[in-house]
């Protein structure tokens, strides 16, 4: 269905998650969560297998594009709001989310996925941008660079994107997870939701890592996607990769009720997967939908009284 862009805000309410108390409160969160109390409609992702998924997608091929989903999931984490926030959507009078924060010391947590990534060496003779490398004389120049897309109204801005961390690997309670440090990029898109965030990192075997990972999600994505093109109009799986609250990683799953064509081939989709506050910004695939370039994808936005909403993506 046709719809605007401006009227569909006003329908959505956001689902970053905030905490006042910083990590100390997110545990606090889960446990208290309203909309989804105990969260049984999530699965922890070491702890999903294929025969979690519904019986007619039971395909090894979806699954291993489940699973490598999950390998390049994030948890985002921002600990500043920018002054240039706007109060309301441009042109609209719905409130844009965390402007009553500024200047408020909080802890906003939502989720993201890895889209691409690039090593540097001494070839490259680029400087690493991270803190520690701006301030030292003697800056590293083998560093890994690793563009994350995620929810605008998650990350802003460059200034809140240097205040911002990407948390790799956070599966359980008590898995070892890797932060990575935000440096900033100017890819804000308010209305599509999206923002393509980039962080770095000296572990380069990390990088090396994620690199087979993006390319096993790309052949995956577009393999998957040709096999169910035909039938996607019936097929309406749809499948969330989250933070919720903050906390560890988890899968969902439910079908999309409801396909917006907004302009210029982008879409919005509404879905019965479960989602929490901390699952804006986490990949939403849709079966024989979702094709396999980063740009082909739509990432959750936030929720209404009965369904959730992804942001704009470009339809493939």
């Amino acid at each position: 269905m046709a719809a605007d862009a401006k009227y569909l805000l006003s329908l959505v309410t956001h689902e970053a998650e905030l905490s006042y108390r910083g990590e100390a409160d997110l545990h606090e969160h889960l446990i208290c969560c309203r909309k989804n109390p105990d969260h049984t409609t999530f699965f922890p992702v070491d702890e999903f297998t294929i025969q979690h998924l519904p019986e007619r997608y039971r395909d090894p091929d979806l699954f291993d594009l489940v699973k490598v989903t999950s390998d390049i999931t994030v948890r985002v984490a921002v600990d500043y709001t920018d002054e240039s926030r706007p109060e309301f959507y441009p042109g609209t009078d719905v409130k844009y989310p965390f402007f009553e924060t500024i200047g408020k010391k909080l802890l906003r947590t939502g989720t993201g996925r890895v889209w691409d990534v690039r090593k540097l060496t001494n070839e490259d003779d680029v400087c690493c941008p991270c803190k520690t490398c701006q301030s030292s004389e003697t800056p590293t120049k083998t560093w890994g660079q690793i563009n994350v897309i995620t929810a605008t109204h998650v990350v802003f801005s460059v200034s809140e994107a240097k205040r911002s961390t990407c948390r790799l690997g956070f599966n359980s309670k008590v898995s070892k997870y890797v932060e990575v440090e935000g440096v900033g990029k100017d890819g804000s898109d308010i209305f599509a939701d999206r923002y393509l965030l980039t962080c770095v990192t000296h572990d380069v075997e990390l990088v090396d890592k994620l690199r087979k990972s993006v390319d096993l999600y790309n052949d995956l994505c577009f393999k998957v996607f040709k096999k169910y093109y035909n039938t996607k109009d019936e097929d309406r799986l749809t499948i969330i990769v989250s933070h919720p609250h903050g906390c560890s990683k988890q899968i969902s799953l439910g079908e999309w009720t409801a396909k917006y064509e907004v302009s210029r081939g982008t879409t919005k989709y509404s879905y019965t997967a479960c989602t929490c506050p901390g699952s804006s910004g986490a990949p939403v695939y849709t079966l024989g939908r979702s094709g396999w370039r980063w740009m082909y994808s739509h990432v959750h936005s936030g929720a209404a009284s009965d369904v959730n909403f992804s942001g704009l993506g470009w339809e493939s």
